[in-house]
């Protein structure tokens, strides 16, 4: 078996266990948001000590960055209705920005893809924005959007070709 077919399985098999279980992976994902956030905390603060003779600005905002980090980690390590939060922004950004590169391809000449695609594009973002809102209002959608997303990718991982 190849590794792609591999890992199309582990995607379909991790998206239904976030489907099935979407409270104790939220908890599982927060837990491990968290724990990146105080790494990433760590770091900066290291960093900003190690630069601290050649960089006084550098490492002053390192320092700033990395506390804000670490502090954020905290509060992160179980709290699911900020992570919901947090992955509910995320998703509306994102949204957003899909909407304005949609209304940019479809009200300008230059455009890196065709006013089809512009349009599809517009209508993504919509439902994205959509998906963000309700993702925000009950932290179940995130596990559903998060296991139909892998249950998606890992399907196309299995049928995808190889190169030759």
């Amino acid at each position: 078996m190849e590794n792609k077919n591999l890992l199309g399985i582990l995607m379909v098999i991790f998206g239904l266990v976030l489907m099935a279980f979407p409270f104790i992976t939220e908890t599982v994902l927060s837990v491990l948001a968290g724990i990146s956030f105080l790494i990433l905390g760590i770091y900066f603060i290291m960093s900003g000590v190690g630069v601290f003779d050649s960089s006084k600005i550098s490492s002053i905002l390192n320092i700033i960055f990395g506390i804000f980090s670490f502090i954020l980690g905290l509060f992160l390590m179980g709290n699911i209705i900020l992570f919901n939060f947090i992955a509910s922004f995320y998703i509306i950004v994102f949204g957003v920005l899909y909407i304005i590169s949609g209304l940019s391809g479809v009200f300008t000449r230059v455009t890196p893809f065709g006013r089809g695609s512009s349009i599809v594009l517009l209508i993504l973002g919509i439902l994205t924005i959509v998906l963000g809102y309700f993702a925000l209002i009950d932290p179940i959608f995130i596990a559903i959007i998060l296991g139909v997303g892998l249950i998606i990718d890992g399907v196309a991982f299995l049928f995808a070709k190889s190169p030759e």
